[in-house]
């Protein structure tokens, strides 16, 4: 039991930065046939994402910190 929880984190890890980035690749379909695929709507898209998980990292590691235990962390990825 032990080994699968040494790895449980780093999975979920994993698999949240997997789930971000498929959701820039769709958010870049979406648009394409709005506003093309060019360079500035991709890099503009990029951008957001980082600035957005940026913010979501500061906040989110500033609770984290006063109340940090798993159940929490696990709770915020499946409510986000």
């Amino acid at each position: 039991m032990s080994r699968f929880k040494k790895f449980i984190l780093p999975l979920a890890v994993f698999l949240t930065g997997a789930c971000v980035l498929i959701i820039e690749v769709v958010d870049t379909r979406i648009l394409a046939p709005y506003y093309g695929n060019t360079i500035f709507i991709v890099s503009s898209i990029t951008g957001v994402v980082l600035v957005t998980l940026s913010i979501g990292y500061y906040f989110r590691g500033k609770f984290t910190d006063k109340h940090f235990t798993e159940k929490v962390f696990y709770l915020i990825i499946l409510l986000l």
